[in-house]
């Protein structure tokens, strides 16, 4: 069973949306098969994107990349059920209570 301790939140990009920096995360979920990693935001960038979103980009420790089993980066990749569970956990990490995930 999943528990809170089980899920990491990194920080692995700053992003300049009109004039404010954003936090791009990305979460690792501790399996018994290697850690998942579930990358919640942009895997390649252009010149382009660079020049408009000016990305400071903190790449993970490198222990935790060496641990990485599988990465999920899209929804499609992880059951909703699992999905949601995961942010039931990730919400009540930050304070939000055990806010339930609507369907």
């Amino acid at each position: 069973m999943l528990i809170r301790d089980d899920i990491g939140i990194h920080l692995t990009c700053e992003l300049v949306v009109e004039g404010e920096t954003w936090p791009c995360l990305s979460h690792t979920i501790e399996h018994p098969d290697g850690l998942v990693l579930v990358d919640t935001g942009m895997i390649e960038s252009t010149p382009e994107l660079d020049e408009h979103f000016h990305p400071i980009v903190h790449p993970l420790p490198d222990e935790l990349v060496q641990r990485v089993a599988q990465m999920i980066v899209e929804a499609r990749d992880i059951t909703l059920e699992a999905a949601k569970r995961a942010l039931e956990i990730i919400a009540a990490e930050a304070g939000y209570g055990a806010t339930a995930v609507d369907d």
